[in-house]
């Protein structure tokens, strides 16, 4: 068994029978780096040591490491296994994405990440800035430019999620 780290995806899966009586029985599942086979296999070694002869059914009570992603008691281990997968390899942010557009996969997220910035506006100005949308701009007209106007027409096309330890993540909806 691995040890816990910071960010790590988990589940705490609890056997039903035990559940249904009276007893709490379950364990915390770290995700990270276990194929779908290999969280059940985890599933079925938890409730081999229930309390409850013959437990068979489970569920996940409780989770950890996903941003709101898991939506389900009974989620799907193949999703589960693969979104633990683009978590550790993307961070918060794929999964903050996925629960926002009801799941996705790396392809998907990479085509719709703009980064992580200290607010939307300031990606919507380095963004204008980025693709010339200023080049023709006299600098003394650049003042008075209303970024704050603009970054709310931009929030049309893009939605941001706040960062845990700061700032916002940015995602195109196109």
């Amino acid at each position: 068994m691995k040890t816990r780290q910071e960010n790590t995806c988990r589940i705490y899966v609890a056997c039903l029978a035990a559940y249904n009586a009276g007893k709490l029985h379950g364990e915390w599942i770290d995700c990270d780096g276990l194929t779908a086979e290999e969280i059940q296999a985890e599933i079925n070694a938890m409730l081999a040591r229930s309390p409850e002869p013959g437990a068979e059914e489970w569920a996940v009570h409780d989770h950890e490491g996903w941003h709101g992603l898991i939506k389900s008691e009974w989620p799907c281990l193949n999703e589960l296994a693969e979104w633990a997968e683009l978590i550790e390899e993307h961070g918060e942010a794929f999964a903050m994405y996925a629960a926002n557009v009801g799941g996705a996969d790396a392809s998907q997220f990479e085509d719709a990440y703009r980064g992580k910035w200290d607010t939307f506006q300031e990606y919507v100005e380095q963004t204008c800035e980025d693709i010339g949308y200023l080049d023709n701009v006299p600098e003394h007209i650049k003042f008075h430019i209303d970024w704050e106007s603009v970054a709310r027409e931009w929030s049309y096309d893009h939605f941001e999620e706040n960062a845990t330890d700061g700032g916002v993540h940015v995602f195109s909806n196109q």
